[in-house]
């Protein structure tokens, strides 16, 4: 089966500066030093005393690295991030205007439909997701803009769930 579901609850927020790398580095819990790009790193940040505030989908694109987090969290995040900026060459911005889509493919053929249909398109990135599914279908994280046309392009994906995705990674 090969499924899309659109991530409509989730927020792309953009750290780039010439810093950004040591800035997510000293914040994160993640290595982010050790980010790939086409990678993705499940992430967290935490308070002075080391509770979990915010678990971001974090992965980088070039010189710039994103976050992926609920929408209902996004803004706070933002605000909180920004506090620590202090005199670091890093702009953290939200992004509205693309969206998340979780892919789960069980053909190689189509995945490699997929990953070409991505290279072609440079407003997307294809991330490739650690998490499996019990019919050992490989899943991705798309991240590209919401009035793109790839997805219908891509005729053969049918919807999915967002509480099935959830359930996936669990």
């Amino acid at each position: 089966m090969h499924q899309a579901t659109i991530l409509n609850h989730l927020q792309l927020i953009e750290v780039t500066g010439e810093d950004a790398q040591e800035f997510l580095s000293n914040q994160f819990t993640s290595d982010v030093n050790a980010l790939l790009d086409g990678k993705f790193q499940l992430s967290g940040w935490c308070n002075p005393k080391g509770r979990v505030l915010f678990t971001p989908i974090l992965y980088r694109s070039g010189n710039s690295y994103f976050c992926l987090l609920p929408k209902d969290m996004a803004q706070q995040f933002c605000q909180r991030l920004t506090m620590f900026v202090l005199r670091s060459k890093v702009h953290i911005d939200s992004i509205d205007s693309h969206q998340a889509v979780a892919v789960s493919i069980s053909e190689s053929s189509k995945l490699e439909e997929l990953s070409s249909a991505t290279a072609n398109d440079n407003e997307w990135v294809m991330l490739q997701s650690p998490w499996h599914s019990d019919d050992g279908s490989i899943s991705h994280i798309l991240v590209g803009p919401k009035d793109s046309g790839l997805l219908a392009d891509l005729n053969w994906l049918s919807q999915g769930d967002v509480a099935q995705w959830h359930c996936s990674r669990l």
